[in-house]
């Protein structure tokens, strides 16, 4: 008795995944036993998604595949009148007019650039059909490094967005990223922007200058530098900003990549 045929398949989802197999196996659906070995995940914008695996395993007697029946000729198409024939020789088609290239403007002024982000976002949002969502946008404060350029702020609110925080804002990160990838095409560059949702961002920053504060108190009563947890960019910012004008102490970033953290230091 031969061994069965088994073979491995992927798609975006387990049905696509079946569906592939068939088409290597060239059987029908009931001539297999699909066995999942993995259901996939789809990801948030496309970011973390995996594809479905399965196994399929012809069964017995199922690689005998019923022989198509033959089917007559189709009759060939009637010839065209004479002089519609002759009318089709003399007359040429008309060449179709070159397609015309719209050269997207690109964004100078900074109400331009402002409305460019807004539009953005309010795109977005209303192909994941948050149709009430209202976006507001802003620079930021300039922060103590001159040569820093402010990011654009981006307040999203409106029914249902608090989905797009998620789990300790790792969905409002994907958002952000997608949102940057998107402007930076619009305006021919790299764009800081910070987009938040709900205030989430905005109350994490109350807490975060409520924290820089203390610690400032701390590092100047014990004259000892005082080091925080790592951060994002955006966070560290906001810690370097609220004790810029503090005369007791000075801040610095210390550390690369993920362990990047702010440290206080007391002023000699």
């Amino acid at each position: 008795m031969s061994e069965k045929k088994v073979i491995e398949s992927a798609g975006k989802d387990v049905d696509a995944a079946i569906a592939a197999g068939l088409a290597r196996l060239d059987l029908p659906r009931d001539a297999v036993e699909v066995e999942v070995l993995d259901e996939g995940r789809q990801g948030m914008f496309g970011l973390g998604a995996r594809a479905a695996r399965v196994r399929l395993r012809v069964r017995s007697g199922g690689e005998h595949k019923a022989e198509p029946r033959p089917q007559a000729p189709s009759p060939p198409p009637p010839a065209p009148p004479a002089r519609e024939k002759e009318a089709l020789q003399e007359e040429p088609r008309p060449e179709r007019p070159p397609r015309a290239e719209i050269e997207e403007k690109e964004p100078t002024s900074e109400v331009e650039k402002v409305e460019t982000v807004k539009n953005v976002v309010a795109d977005l949002l209303r192909a994941m059909h948050f149709d009430d969502a209202q976006v507001e946008v802003h620079r930021a404060e300039p922060g103590p490094n001159k040569e820093e350029v402010p990011p654009y702020v981006v307040d999203v609110s409106g029914p249902g967005t608090d989905v797009l925080i998620g789990t300790d804002g790792e969905v409002l990160d994907a958002f952000q990223y997608i949102t940057r990838l998107l402007v930076g095409r619009k305006m021919k560059g790299w764009v800081h922007v910070v987009v938040d949702v709900q205030g989430y961002k905005a109350n994490r920053a109350d807490r975060l200058r409520d924290l820089a504060h203390r610690m400032a108190d701390q590092a100047a009563d014990t004259d000892r530098a005082v080091i925080l947890q790592p951060m994002p960019p955006h966070e560290r910012r906001v810690v370097h900003v609220a004790l810029y004008d503090d005369p007791r102490v000075t801040t610095e970033s210390i550390y690369e990549g993920e362990r990047r953290r702010v440290t206080i230091l007391p002023k000699e």
